[in-house]
């Protein structure tokens, strides 16, 4: 039963709300699927090295390459007060990346490509709310039902399951499985809301 499923029986939520998962719908939402796995997987290749408020630095580029390719998606005027906002925090990343003494040109590159397949990612989003053709939430839910098959393969291929089986200590400790369920609720409500 999914959760989805569960919140339907109980009454929390219509069947008007979430559309259900169809392979026609998943196929519709493929793009956006194959972008947000993207950025993930490369998000994961740039973290591999570089540190953690680097890459969140790197990250707020987005917003500039979502700018630049806006007009290839949606016809869509923007506030010069945006412009001037989106360059001055693209300007604050850039001069953050130059203080960056492990430069890694393989882990940056990763992040600027994930930086890229992110802005596609909020850009196919934005297109397909615009076109009324799928709700935020049915989107968020169609895609995850496809994109977590994928996920698993990657997780085993690239042996962070096995990782987390053998060197993780607390793997067994009841403090982390309560912190770990309390954080993907959390997750859950954010995403919701």
């Amino acid at each position: 039963m999914t959760v989805i499923t569960f919140l339907r029986k109980i009454g929390k939520i219509n069947d008007n709300l979430v559309l259900a998962y169809t392979l026609e719908r998943g196929k519709k939402l493929s793009l956006l699927s194959l972008f947000y796995v993207s950025n993930v997987i490369l998000a994961l290749f740039a973290l591999s090295g570089m540190n953690i408020p680097m890459y969140n630095a790197m990250r707020r580029c987005g917003p500039i390459v979502c700018l630049m390719l806006l007009p290839c998606f949606i016809r869509q005027e923007t506030n010069r007060n945006i412009y001037i906002s989106i360059f001055m925090i693209t300007f604050g990343t850039f001069l953050a990346a130059s203080g960056d003494l492990n430069f890694d040109i393989k882990a940056y590159t990763f992040g600027v490509i994930s930086v890229f397949s992110a802005a596609l990612y909020f850009l196919i989003v934005q297109k397909l709310g615009v076109d009324k053709d799928f709700d935020a939430l049915s989107m968020m839910y169609i895609n995850s039902v496809t994109c977590l098959p994928v996920m698993l393969v990657m997780a085993f291929l690239t042996s962070e399951v096995h990782d987390c089986f053998n060197t993780f200590e607390d793997l067994f400790n009841i403090q982390f499985h309560l912190s770990f369920l309390f954080v993907i609720l959390f997750a859950c409500v954010f995403s919701y809301s």
